[in-house]
């Protein structure tokens, strides 16, 4: 089951993320009981979005069906993979419809992505109007003047159809779900996510799951006033890991080997609990012991994130790039965006905008604008009046690549170990920043009491009297 979709490797690797596993089970329940839960998931690039949703469908459809209940049949489509011309998309997502429908994640789901295939499936149902759904797609996509707008109505309909002819329900969880957006570049169509909440709105039988990795993006569909979908959908953060459970992903993926607690704790504080970054130097510190034999300890650890972030063969590096390549592609105005990109780089605390603007030589209304436009492509972020890169390891790929520094698939012993004590001191640097900030976060705020007793719940003492 899923095979081509969840490969056995993959599923073996997968960790926690139970809560998340839970709001997904809950919406399908809810389905089941003909209440409808939308659900957005919404985090930075490989942070395991997709891995959530594969390993809910694998457990959802290994759970027997209720007596008396509907079934609840997921399906699984990335936008990515989808081709985002009207045409093309809606042969496509009833393609994906009628392929989950009928074969529950087996096989290949791109035997149904042609018309041909579909009107043969459709034929198999023995139902009137799912086949008038897919002869009417066929029709209007002989037309001369193609309606646009329709094959969308068409395909966004074509679920809710399906499962009231079947007696079943669908729960579709949709990917990078903010390419969606992509299909009003066609003047027919208009707003595309308008068309799909105008379709939703008409529902019962159908539940959406979105997932996205273009952060600003998904915020402005989901919980901006101005956006259609404003309020239809619950988001969630999905965010890194906490120490037990990069942990966990460390020892699975370096299969059996022992890994002491201070390297486990080094591996932590370097990749900040990304999953993907984890994986990355865990496989990394694997080929190591098993090539030359080392044993796990911190500067094992070290030496392996340097591999991988410094090196053009690093998968850290090679996602680093692609994140940074493919954001900057989405923004105007690349030469001033990159130089302001590289002063937050370099800078090993978060900056203000009058510091930023002093170091771009530019007015501040001015910066305010390019980081607008940097934050609006997820590659900065505002906290507590200050700027930074919202993803600590790709601010340091980025202060490494500006400084032009790029390793050679196996670097000099010396060469290496001069990188690993330069990092391990950033590291150290940003660590005493971050204490720095908090002691005087702190101090600001006893001079703010000035002298007056506050509740001792406040700084993570019980109340007097308590037990």
């Amino acid at each position: 089951m899923l095979d081509y979709l969840y490969p056995i490797d993959e599923r073996a690797l997968f960790t926690d993320r139970e809560h998340l596993l839970g709001l997904l089970e809950l919406s399908a329940v809810e389905l089941q009981q003909q209440r409808r839960k939308h659900l957005a998931l919404l985090g930075l690039r490989r942070i395991g979005k997709t891995l959530i949703l594969k390993e809910f469908i694998l457990r959802w459809l290994q759970r027997p069906t209720p007596p008396g209940a509907p079934p609840v049949i997921p399906v699984y489509l990335d936008l990515k993979r989808l081709g985002l011309s009207p045409e093309s998309f809606a042969v496509e997502y009833i393609g994906a419809v009628l392929y989950w429908f009928l074969e529950k994640g087996a096989g290949r789901a791109d035997d149904y992505a042609h018309l041909p295939a579909l009107l043969r499936a459709a034929s198999t149902l023995g139902n009137a109007r799912v086949l008038d759904m897919v002869l009417e797609l066929d029709a209007d996509l002989r037309q001369q003047s193609i309606p646009q707008r329709r094959l969308l109505e068409l395909a966004f309909n074509f679920p809710e159809t399906l499962a009231r002819a079947q007696g079943a329900s669908f729960l579709i969880c949709i990917d990078e779900f903010q390419d969606l957006s992509l299909l009003s570049n066609f003047p027919q169509v208009g707003d595309a996510l308008d068309v799909f909440r105008s379709v939703l709105q008409t529902q019962s039988a159908v539940t959406y799951v979105a997932a996205g990795s273009a952060i600003s993006l998904m915020e402005g569909i989901f919980h901006q006033a101005r956006s259609p979908l404003f309020v239809h959908f619950r988001s969630e953060r999905v965010g890194p890991f906490g120490r037990v459970e990069s942990e966990e992903l460390a020892r699975k993926a370096l299969v059996g080997e022992d890994l002491p607690p201070a390297a486990a704790q080094t591996l932590y504080e370097w990749t900040r609990g990304h999953p993907f970054y984890i994986y990355a130097v865990a496989e990394r510190m694997r080929e190591l012991i098993l090539l030359s034999g080392r044993v796990v300890d911190p500067e094992l650890v070290r030496e392996a994130f340097v591999l991988e972030t410094l090196s053009s063969a690093g998968r850290i590096y090679n996602l680093c790039r692609y994140v940074v390549e493919e954001s900057m592609g989405q923004a105007r105005g690349q030469a001033l965006l990159r130089l302001l990109l590289q002063i937050l780089a370099e800078s090993e605390s978060p900056l203000t905008l009058t510091e930023v603007a002093h170091r771009l030589r530019r007015p501040a209304g001015a910066t305010r604008a390019l980081l607008n436009r940097l934050s609006a492509v997820d590659l900065v972020a505002q906290a507590d009046g200050a700027y930074d890169l919202p993803d600590p390891v790709l601010k340091i790929w980025l202060a490494y690549f500006h400084a032009g520094v790029e390793l050679l698939t196996v670097p000099r012993r010396e060469i290496l170990e001069q990188l690993v004590a330069d990092m391990t001191q950033r590291y150290q640097r940003v660590s005493s920043e971050l204490g720095l900030a908090r002691e005087s976060q702190v101090r600001e705020l006893m001079l703010a009491f000035a002298g007056r007793q506050a509740p001792g719940r406040l700084f993570g003492q019980p109340a007097r009297g308590a037990g």
